[in-house]
């Protein structure tokens, strides 16, 4: 009985429909706005910390990249099927989530990292996404 029950349990996962991006919980920064996203670009380029009694500080900008990077590579780590040297153009996604934010000012920043996984833009070692 058990292993009827566990083999309807694993049958009915098989037919279960992938989660959409929807239904994912989205935490950190990638879950606010575009306009906030180029609002922190406005006041800081990523890159540029202040200085204060030898201590360094980040700005919004650097958070809103980190996560950026982060949500990137995760989603390249989930694409390949193994592990490779290849480089990601980090100038390159700034700009195009840039580029897309200042058309989707309304979208949270996830739709626009989403969107560039989608596109299709190729890494800088020429090998695509």
């Amino acid at each position: 009985m058990a292993l009827l029950l566990f083999a309807s349990c694993v049958h009915a996962q098989d037919q279960a429909p992938p989660p959409s991006p929807r239904n994912w919980i989205v935490i950190g920064l990638g879950a606010g706005s575009c306009a906030a996203y180029l609002k922190a670009l406005d006041q800081n380029q990523p890159g540029d910390p202040a200085k204060v009694d030898d201590e360094t500080y980040y700005s919004a900008s650097d958070a809103y990249m980190q996560w950026i990077e982060g949500f990137v590579s995760a989603l390249d780590y989930l694409h390949r099927p193994a592990p490779d040297r290849t480089q990601i153009d980090v100038q390159g996604v700034a700009l195009w989530i840039k580029e897309f934010c200042k058309s989707s000012p309304g979208k949270p920043v996830l739709d626009a990292v989403l969107a560039f996984d989608r596109s299709g833009v190729p890494d800088t070692q020429g090998s695509g996404r």
